[in-house]
């Protein structure tokens, strides 16, 4: 799922995007993207692009089934606050 944005970044619809990821109904990619990143695929395509690679950067700290897996704040990290750790 983590590969998911940038599939879904480079196809013209959410649809083709869950084919080459492999799903066969784009139903299923919608529901497992939603719970992975919180957000359904059409609204992540509409969000601007630097608030894309932070979705896309918070996703790394979480673990398989989309929970988050650090401590701390409840919010997940940004680039900005990771960097001045």
């Amino acid at each position: 799922m983590r590969a998911a944005p940038e599939v879904l970044g480079r196809e013209l619809s959410v649809k083709l995007a869950a084919g080459k990821l492999g799903f066969t109904q784009h139903s299923h990619f919608t529901r497992e993207f939603k719970e992975f990143y919180r957000i359904t695929p059409s609204k992540f395509l509409a969000l601007p692009h630097n608030e894309r690679e932070e979705l896309k950067f918070a996703a790394r700290f979480s673990s398989t089934d989309g929970k988050t897996s650090w401590a701390g704040p409840v919010s997940p990290p940004t680039r900005q606050n990771v960097a001045h750790r």
